[in-house]
Parts: structure tokens; sequence; C-alpha cells
């Protein structure tokens, strides 16, 4: 029943995620990073993710990973 509740809460904080980006909006996440909309020379959209400073320290120094 946990993984359950788990599953639904992740679910709806992607389908938050993706209505502000599907507005224009950025995505600010403190301590992870920034997702934007990048829209190419064909028109073509696609999610980036720029990571916040003290998650790619995190990451290069080996912490967090599971």
């Amino acid at each position: 029943m946990y993984l359950v509740k788990t599953f639904v809460a992740d679910n709806s904080v992607m389908d938050i995620i993706r209505q502000v980006l599907t507005e224009g909006n950025e995505v600010a996440i403190g301590s992870f990073g920034k997702f934007t909309v990048i829209t190419d020379l064909s028109g073509n959209k696609t999610v980036m993710l720029c990571p916040a400073k003290s998650f790619k320290q995190a990451i290069n120094a080996g912490e967090g990973i599971v």
C-alpha cells in the first residue's frame, strides 16, 4: 500500500511539472536544478535540466548514490 501511495504522489508531482512546462514556464527545485523547455530551429521542443551547483558537487563526490 505504501508503494501505491508513493507512486500516486510521484505521478502527481510529475503532472504538475509537466503542466508548468507546457505553459512555457520554468520549474526550479531547490538543491536539484531547473527544468526549462528549449525550442530548436525546427520548432521541436526539448526539456532540459540545468542541475544546481550543490547537486553536481554531490554527484561528482559520489554522495547520495543508493
